[in-house]
Order: C-alpha cells, then structure tokens, then sequence
C-alpha cells in the first residue's frame, strides 16, 4: 500500500457516501406508498440542537479525514473516536429504510472507511503518522 492508493481509498469512500445520499434522496419516491406514509408520520422533526450536533459532527469527521489524508497523528485517534461514535448513537435513532443501491453504496462507504482505518494503524503507512507526529 502506497500513499496514493491510501489517499484514493480515503477520497473513495467519501465519494461512496455522497453516492449513497444521492441514491438515497432520488430513489425514496419508488418505495411503496404504505411505507412512505409510515416513514413520514413516524419521523421525528429535527431540533436546533441536534442539527447544530450534526454538523459539529459532520465538520469533525471531515477534519479527522483532512488529517488522515496529511497523514496528521491526531488524526488517527479522533477518526475511531467518530467512527464509534457513530456505532452508540445511530442506534438512537430509529428504523432506516434504504434502496438496494443506496445500501450497496452505504456499503461500501462503509468497508471503505474500515480499510481506511485499519490501514492508517496496521501497515506500513502506520509509521508516516508518527513521522509527521513528532516533526509537528
């Protein structure tokens, strides 16, 4: 694994996730009309402290990306803190009903990020973070 292949992967499943928003928002009108009426009676309106959550939210995981992508030591550690973060509330949050390809997309966003992950800890690359660590 290589630097640029490492880069690509990191932009590869941010793209995967914009992919899966865009299939998400384009192919909810094709699901049936009993499950439409039930996904839009049973949504909870957004508050202003959760939108301002999630965009607190959005940004870190953006800049734990950029870090990853510099190759940054912080980076690292606050890329997992997101990620499991992500594992204790989205549970919260209720039923989620996706396309096929939306979820194929959110998929692979999904294992792309795994190997983005495990990649920045366990290979060789581990050390470049380290490297800009301490050169910081």
């Amino acid at each position: 694994m290589n630097t640029r292949t490492y880069r690509l992967l990191i932009v590869l499943s941010f793209a995967f996730l914009g992919l899966s928003v865009l299939a998400h928002a384009l192919g909810s009108g094709r699901l049936p009309t009993e499950l439409q009426v039930y996904l839009s009676q049973s949504q909870r309106p957004t508050t202003g402290v959760g939108m301002v959550a999630s965009l607190i939210y959005l940004g870190g995981v953006v800049v734990s990306a950029v870090g990853l992508y510099c190759f940054k030591s912080w980076a690292r550690p606050m890329a997992v803190t997101l990620t499991l973060g992500t594992f204790v509330v989205e549970p919260l949050l209720g039923p989620r009903v996706l396309s096929g390809l939306a979820g194929a997309l959110l998929d692979l966003e999904i294992l792309s990020w795994g190997m983005v992950l495990a990649l920045s800890y366990w290979s060789p690359l581990a050390g470049q973070f380290r490297a800009h660590g301490s050169a910081a």
